[in-house]
């Protein structure tokens, strides 16, 4: 029973990365681990997905002289074998995403920094912003790499910098820390989906509320330029809270983002 849940979330997977054109109907269980192994990601196939990847290469060694049964045997096998890999590569491709999500937050952050009138005047910013865009281009080529722990470390190492030049300049309505990126409210958002697009879970939207309560005194009514601390660092237990708070008062319709 496990295996066969591990194995649909595998499915989800190719369909959110097909934009909805694959099929469980369509697609035998070869073609999605074949669909999966062409995935962009391909650092992470070749350090997550390393055992699969190299049966299914002999699957298609063998089918190319010509031995068509032993080539079906080892797709079969290819496929076993990715059941038992392929839940720590979705959970490290998951990182990587989250990590990209926060380097253009960064990149966000720091160009609001430059376009304050007080940090082309200060001699402190050339030097912080140097020291950033070393770790902002560092956090890419972790990130192309599929390590998502360096891209993290660089990436709060950025931010720390961009806090420090923040509160001299005495911008920024919250305080981000390492742990921490600032998300900048659009027209048509709502705490669900920012939820949804930070933490890939719409039910963590308390979170947001909690940490920006200074800025938010109705979750059901946000404004676009907003800046809302966005923390990346909350404990089970509070995971669990705000998940409770969520499904019990529910989403909500206005301002829904449709």
């Amino acid at each position: 029973m496990r295996k066969s849940i591990i194995f649909i979330s595998a499915v989800t997977l190719l369909l959110v990365s097909c934009g909805g054109k694959a099929t469980t109907d369509s697609m035998t269980p070869e073609e999605i681990v074949r669909q999966t192994l062409g995935s962009p990601n391909k650092a992470c196939v070749d350090k997550y997905l390393p055992k699969t990847k190299s049966k299914m290469a002999e699957a298609d060694k063998l089918k190319a002289s010509g031995n068509e049964e032993r080539s079906k045997k080892a797709e079969s096998e290819a496929v076993e074998i990715f059941k038992t890999e392929e839940s720590s590569y979705n959970q490290q491709v998951d990182s990587v995403n989250a990590q990209n999500s926060r380097y253009e937050e960064t990149v966000t952050r720091k160009n609001n920094i430059s376009s304050h009138p007080g940090a082309a005047k200060s001699s402190k910013w050339k030097q912080i912003q140097t020291k950033v865009d070393n770790h902002l281009s560092k956090s890419k080529a972790a990130m192309s790499e599929c390590d998502a722990a360096k891209a993290k470390s660089e990436l709060d190492a950025a931010n720390v910098l961009l806090a420090e030049m923040e509160q001299l300049l005495g911008i920024g309505g919250s305080k981000p820390s390492a742990n921490s990126s600032v998300y900048i409210v659009k027209k048509g958002d709502n705490l669900w989906y920012i939820a949804g697009k930070q933490y890939s879970n719409p039910f963590m939207w308390p979170i947001i509320y909690w940490t920006n309560q200074q800025q938010i005194k109705d979750p059901d009514l946000i404004f676009p330029k907003q800046e809302f601390t966005i923390v990346h660092d909350s404990t089970a237990d509070e995971k669990t809270k705000a998940e409770r708070l969520a499904k019990t008062r529910g989403p909500w319709s206005l301002y829904d983002n449709k």
